[in-house]
Parts: structure tokens; C-alpha cells; sequence
């Protein structure tokens, strides 16, 4: 199974993040493969946590650092996974539109999640 864990670049590399990150991939089985995009926040956050942990990982880093190769790379993710996980943070300034949520920031991660077609959204707290 490939899960993609994506979400929010401004998510923060703490203890409590990690044990977030921890709780999230621990109900996976032991051959699961992680995948991120390579960004800041919960990409790297996750990757990092997950190696750790002893999983498989991938990561798609995008092209270039346009929205035209952000996209492309999230579109491989969603395709590439049997599920997503979008992770963002509780509502502040812009509510998600890719997803229609008023519970959390907009995040390019619902935007993935929004093409795979199977996963979830988790907000972290």
C-alpha cells in the first residue's frame, strides 16, 4: 500500500508534530510506502518520521517552483497512491477551497487529496 502524507507548509517540526506524525503512520501495516513531495512543513516532517520509523518512502519533488510544477507533482502523488492524507492546520486566515472547509487553512494538500479520490483530512490541533 502507498500513502501519501501531504499538507500544510507551515506545519512545525516539534515534538508534538512528530508524535502527531507517529500516531498517523502507526496504523499502518510495517510495508506500507510513504510518499511526500519533498516541501517544507509536513512533507519533510513526515518523510523524516517515517524513515525513522523504518518504512519504505518516495518522494516526488516538484520540477521547478511554479504553481504549473507544484501540480504536476501533486497530480502524480494522487495518482500514485492507494490513499492520501492531507494534513492542515485549524482555520486562521483563508479557509481550504480545494476541499470547501471552513474547519481548516487551505492547504495544496486538499488539493491533492482532492484528485486521489480516497483519503482523508486530518487537522492538527
Amino acid at each position: 500500500m502507498k500513502v501519501g502524507i501531504v499538507g500544510s507548509s507551515k506545519f512545525p517540526n516539534t515534538a508534538d508534530s512528530v508524535r502527531f506524525i507517529k500516531d498517523i503512520i502507526d496504523k499502518y501495516p510495517p510495508d506500507t510506502i510513504f510518499v511526500s513531495g519533498g516541501a517544507k512543513g509536513v512533507d519533510s516532517v513526515a518523510i523524516d518520521v517515517c524513515r525513522l520509523s523504518g518504512y519504505n518512502t518516495t518522494v516526488f519533488k516538484p520540477k521547478g517552483h511554479s504553481w504549473t510544477a507544484f501540480k504536476e507533482r501533486n497530480l502524480i502523488i494522487a495518482r500514485y497512491c492507494d490513499e492520501v492524507i492531507s494534513i492542515a492546520l485549524p482555520l486562521d486566515k483563508t479557509p481550504c477551497y480545494h476541499c470547501n472547509s471552513k474547519k481548516h487553512d487551505k492547504t495544496a494538500g486538499c488539493y491533492t487529496l482532492k484528485y486521489a479520490k480516497k483519503g482523508k483530512v486530518i487537522v492538527y490541533k
